[in-house]
Parts: structure tokens; sequence; C-alpha cells
């Protein structure tokens, strides 16, 4: 019940980022800046007051808002506003800031203090851990949920652009199919974990990369209805690609119960 809670909680916390820049679009550059800075110093001030909260679900909620602030104000009304000042194609400048995300993926990746599930599970894996490292106690929830706020839906809108660009894959190729399989297996993945999660800051936490991923699905359907025939992209490649995404959900959940029932006594 606490994942449902956390999953609906930040769907509903989201459209507050389109609310701001709804707005601030019909405002001159001038007044787009000020709605800029307002947000940003909104999520600031959220990020600092939560220093006095001792509830770890309180402090990861606001995270959640100060987070969507921040993706607000830098992003979607920032980094647009700079595009459109300098008659840049806006496609190509989110797709450049690739070679940020390059470097910044490789700092948390090698990171041991990073204790980020995706980078641990990812240096179990591959075992580029140095040591064995003790728990890092952390204290501020709200600032680390807000930049992981900021930094996924960051991560999801360069791959969707890459995906749909027609430069590069196109919304109908090949690697959209396999992209849209691969993110319902992760996505569905997410919520069955989600749906196990008995503290509720935790969930609000797992519920960011959950509702990114699962709404990269949503978006692509979007994309292929608006098409003449959008039952063509249902074609043995993609059924193909699906399946094995079903099969392969199905076997991780299998494995992961029976993990749980070894590590669980009778």
């Amino acid at each position: 019940m606490k994942g449902i809670t956390a999953f609906l909680t930040f769907l509903f916390i989201i459209p507050i980022g389109h609310i701001l820049t709804g707005m601030a679009i019909k405002f001159s550059a001038a007044g787009q800046i000020m709605v800029i800075l307002i947000a940003l110093s909104i999520a600031i001030i959220i990020m600092y007051a939560t220093k006095y909260l001792a509830s770890e679900a309180w402090e990861t909620f606001f995270g959640l808002i100060a987070g969507v602030l921040l993706w607000a104000s830098l992003f979607e009304m920032g980094f647009r506003l700079l595009v459109k000042t300098f008659n840049l194609d806006e496609t190509k400048s989110i797709e450049l800031t690739l070679v940020l995300i390059v470097p910044l993926s490789l700092y948390l990746f090698f990171n041991e203090n990073i204790k980020c599930t995706f980078f641990s599970n990812l240096r179990k894996l591959l075992h580029t851990e140095k040591q064995t490292r003790n728990d890092i106690q952390v204290d501020r929830w709200c600032p680390r949920t807000a930049v992981k706020v900021f930094f996924i839906m960051w991560f999801g809108h360069v791959a969707l652009y890459y995906t749909y660009d027609a430069t590069i894959f196109g919304e109908t190729g090949y690697f959209t199919k396999v992209f849209f399989a691969f993110c319902f297996l992760v996505g569905s993945y997410l919520i069955y974990r989600l749906l196990k999660a008995k503290e509720l800051g935790f969930a609000f936490r797992y519920t960011i990369p959950t509702v990114v991923i699962i709404w990269s699905c949503v978006e692509t359907i979007g994309r292929w209805r608006n098409y003449p025939d959008p039952m063509a992209m249902v074609d043995s490649f993609f059924i193909m690609c699906m399946a094995v995404a079903i099969v392969l959900l199905t076997a991780i959940i299998i494995r992961s119960e029976k993990k749980k029932k070894v590590v669980t006594p009778g």
C-alpha cells in the first residue's frame, strides 16, 4: 500500500512543473527569468528548511517537490529559454547534453560512497568495488531526493530524444521497439519491488525511476497513436521483443521470490 501511495503521490507532484512552465511561457523573457528564479529559490529553501524535519518520509516527500521545481526551473523553463534566445535546435541541444551525462554517470558508478541502489548493484554485478564499505548514515534525504529527481528526469528525457530523433533511430524504428520492451521490463520489475516497500521514505525514492520509466512507455504509445495505422507497430519483431521482456520479467521475479524464501527462515 505504501508503494501505491508513493507512486500516486509523485504522479500528482509532477504536474506542478508543467503548470509553472505553462504559466511562464506566456510571459516575456524577463518574466520567464523571474518565474525561474522564484521556482529555483523555493526549491533551495525547501531543501534547507527540511534539516529541521526528523521524519525520513517527510524529508523525502518534500525532496520530490523540490526536485520537480528544480527540473521545471532549470530545464523546462531555463534550458528552453536559452535554446530559444540563441536560436538553437532544441532536439539537438538536449541530445548534446549527453557529453555531461557520460562523465557524471562514470563518477557516480566509480564513487563507492554513492549508495544509489542502481549504481551499488551495478558495482556488485561487475565486481568493481575495491573493498566492502560500511553503510554511510544519510541525514539529509530532501536534497538527495531533489537531485535524484532532476538527474533521472534529465537522463530519461535525453534517452527519449535520441530514440525519437528521425535522424538517429526514429519513432517507428527497431531500436524504439527494443527500448519500449526494455522500459516495460524494468518498469514492471520496479513496480513489483515498489509494491513490497515497507517504509514510505524508501517508497518515495524508489518511485522516481519507476514513474519516469513507465511514463516512457506511455509516451511512446502516445506517439505511435498519431500515425494513421498505429497497429502497424505491432509487427513480429515487436512481439518478439515483448515476449522476451515478459519471460525475463517472470524469471527475475521468480528468482527474487526464491531468494527471499532462502533468507527468511521457516
